[in-house]
């Protein structure tokens, strides 16, 4: 989003922990996830307006499914 100009950025998830843990709501317990939270929240910041939602993962079926294909290197990424 950042590189297309946006200065807001929505982001959906599946996972209310980790909207919690995002929005500071939530500690992160996992030493080994907190390289990647701090990653996650000092992108964010870069944004002027953020909005961070949970969507349980049986309303989204789709973002799911393609999900699950990227995780298991089955997506071909577009120019």
């Amino acid at each position: 989003a950042q590189c297309l100009g946006r200065r807001t950025v929505e982001i959906r998830s599946d996972s209310e922990v980790v909207v919690r843990q995002v929005m500071g709501l939530s500690r992160v317990n996992s030493t080994r996830l907190r390289p990647l939270h701090r990653q996650t929240c000092a992108r964010i910041a870069q944004f002027e307006q953020v909005r961070l939602h949970h969507v349980p993962r049986e309303q989204n079926m789709m973002a799911d499914a393609l999900a699950t294909l990227a995780a298991a290197g089955q997506l071909v990424r577009m120019p």
